[in-house]
């Protein structure tokens, strides 16, 4: 782990929460503990207190490098600024491996303010959902005296309410992964921090058919929540060639040959897409990639590949 990187990071939430103190609450470590360790003075033990602040604080030291020139990163952003800008909630729902979870993490990343809450979700009951909530916005010690669900709802659209004034912006990733009583817990999310709480929730195409088939079906919640979105969603097209091998260069694979063999390996889409021109706009087929993961196995083994013969 980069000790240096890690230690800048727990400076930028020292700032971000207003004090080392707080930093060490939320990374549930004692204020001595975070103290020794950023004098260098942990002992032994140091790579686990270190493991676990990395934890508390979604350090990730990543080689692998976003790029956010590319289209799928710029509709997002688009998206995020737009929900911040007019408060709105907003839906992404594309294939896994998109790129939306790591752009999402960049647009967190690029906080500064404390504004800005990302979660991925997993298989969580409404209380695990509202407690993960609360320790992302460093509320935790303050919820042991909050007992039942709708209590813990209560301090979670209080603190937003509270920093209206900052845009505040609530970053749902996987959030198809949720159980059904724990999304409905977004209607009194909505209900309660109207226009002073933007969302973003991303998922997989599999939310959609699970809403729509809600709604078809009558089932608790769904039509509700189909609402808060303004009943729409925004896809991504994918990344055209241009885009791989963008990504390809800023990861470290420069090569035209490299580049040209990555794009012909990978599974691509044909779809219509509106282009400009000096006459006007006009539809051209565009091929797309849609799986960038596969994008990142095929980089990875080129790199591979080229240093061991070099």
């Amino acid at each position: 782990m980069n000790k240096n990187k890690l230690f800048k990071h727990i400076d930028f939430w020292a700032e971000r929460l207003g004090s080392y103190s707080a930093v060490a609450a939320k990374c549930k470590i004692s204020d001595a503990a975070l103290s020794t360790v950023r004098a260098g003075k942990y002992g032994a033990k140091e790579e686990l207190i270190l493991n676990k602040i990395a934890q508390g604080l979604d350090f990730k030291d990543k080689k692998w490098v976003t790029v956010r020139s590319i289209g799928n990163y710029r509709r997002i952003q688009q998206v995020f600024e737009d929900a911040s800008d007019q408060v709105m909630w907003i839906r992404i729902s594309e294939r896994a491996g998109s790129g939306k979870s790591e752009a999402l993490e960049d647009l967190y990343n690029q906080d500064n303010t404390g504004a800005v809450v990302l979660i991925e979700c997993e298989e969580w009951s409404p209380k695990q959902f509202l407690m993960n909530i609360i320790e992302k916005v460093g509320l935790t010690e303050k919820a042991r005296y909050y007992h039942s669900q709708a209590m813990l709802l209560d301090m979670i659209c209080g603190y937003f309410n509270s920093i209206a004034h900052l845009n505040p912006i609530l970053l749902i990733d996987q959030f198809d992964k949720l159980k059904p009583s724990a999304k409905r817990q977004l209607i009194p999310l909505y209900n309660k921090t109207e226009d002073n709480l933007a969302l973003i929730a991303a998922a997989p195409e599999s939310l959609e058919l699970e809403i729509q088939k809600g709604i078809r079906l009558k089932k608790a919640g769904y039509d509700e929540i189909d609402s808060r979105f303004g009943r729409s969603v925004v896809t991504l097209r994918g990344a055209t060639e241009s885009d791989i091998n963008a990504i390809c260069e800023a990861n470290g694979l420069t090569s035209p040959e490299m580049k040209a063999y990555i794009w012909s390996s990978l599974p691509k889409v044909q779809k219509l897409t509106p282009v400009k021109s000096p006459s006007g706009t006009k539809e051209v087929m565009i091929s797309y990639v849609e799986d960038l993961r596969r994008l990142k196995t095929l980089i990875k083994s080129g790199k591979l590949q080229v240093k061991r013969v070099a």
